[in-house]
């Protein structure tokens, strides 16, 4: 189900954020809050509306961006994981054909800080989602298997300690590290990669959450979609009665109080966000009956909602310029044009 929108008002959506970056452009290289997401909004606004000169601007970007890799940080938001993750999105969509022996640079970066015993714990995260979006979509190397089942033995030791934070009234984040782990784990389970340690960071989480019940409807639905995934791992997990408990809690949940308005444009933690997470359920058709009626209204409402500020936001006076990185208007915008990943 897509957005409400239409064609014309994403498009002055998007010359809006181009006219603000001109004004004053985002400093860095990284791929969430810095220059490589704007780079990645710009492709495709400029691919679906047929604007080539943005796409000779990005490519101006991207060469500027390609000298100045982001090689003090190994994070997704801003650091080269994410760098590297957005430049295989760009290959993927086939916006750019980046050299070989430069992506095999940055991944020799990121191989040497990964196993760095002081930090690959902390690095591990965004290792693992880059290494995943490239084995899904790319050939990998039996080195990148390898170092995949490292990251993964990283992970079986990390995340048990972090499950506590799914107990606690935190907001809703559609990139909640610890879900958006778990989700590439049951997927790389399905496709047959490292089940037997992949199955044990799976029972230990099962076994975390038997008693946790999250007091945020949306925190609620994302753990029992989470669950319904490792339901259909195919082994005899004992997930059920937990999926039927936390059916009946959301069945009285207003989904509609919990849409987060005061940052709408965001794309993790704001309105976008939440839309986001709403098609998402949606299209995986895991939740039927009520629970799909009431998607389906909540959805309705939070984009008439979105319309309404987004526009607030292009009548207003004036040059006001507005975030155009990823965590701001260009990730809106990319979610309406309807490429967002």
């Amino acid at each position: 189900m897509d957005f409400t929108t239409d064609k014309k008002t994403i498009e002055i959506l998007c010359e809006k954020i181009i006219k603000s970056y001109h004004k004053k452009p985002l400093s860095g290289s990284g791929l969430y809050t810095q220059n490589m997401g704007f780079v990645l909004f710009l492709y495709e606004y400029a691919t679906r509306f047929g604007k080539d000169e943005y796409i000779r601007y990005a490519d101006r970007l991207m060469d500027y961006l390609c000298e100045n890799l982001p090689t003090e940080d190994m994070g997704i938001q801003k650091g080269l994981c994410g760098f590297a993750l957005g430049m295989r999105y760009l290959m993927k969509r086939g916006h750019c054909a980046c050299p070989e022996i430069q992506i095999a640079a940055m991944e020799d970066i990121i191989f040497r800080n990964t196993v760095d015993a002081d930090y690959a714990s902390k690095r591990a995260c965004a290792a693992f989602i880059y290494y995943t979006y490239k084995f899904n979509y790319f050939k990998c190397s039996q080195t990148d298997h390898e170092l995949m089942k490292y990251l993964v033995n990283q992970l079986g030791f990390m995340l048990p300690e972090s499950y506590h934070i799914l107990r606690e009234d935190y907001r809703f984040s559609l990139y909640q590290m610890e879900y958006v782990i778990l989700d590439l784990l049951t997927d790389l389970y399905g496709k047959g990669f490292y089940t037997t340690k992949i199955i044990c960071i799976i029972n230990e989480f099962v076994e975390a959450v038997r008693t946790v019940v999250p007091a945020i409807g949306f925190n609620m639905m994302y753990l029992t979609y989470i669950l319904i995934k490792i339901k259909g791992m195919g082994k005899n997990y004992d997930v059920s009665q937990l999926v039927t408990r936390n059916s009946k809690f959301m069945e009285d949940v207003d989904f509609v109080s919990e849409l987060n308005e005061n940052m709408f444009f965001n794309i993790d933690t704001g309105l976008a966000g939440q839309i986001c997470f709403m098609r998402r359920m949606i299209k995986a058709r895991i939740y039927k009956d009520k629970m799909e009626d009431m998607l389906t209204k909540t959805l309705h409402e939070a984009q008439s909602r979105l319309n309404c500020k987004l526009k607030d936001v292009l009548e207003l006076e004036g040059d006001r310029i507005i975030n155009t990185s990823l965590s701001g208007y260009a990730g809106l915008a990319m979610s309406l044009i309807g490429n967002f990943e």
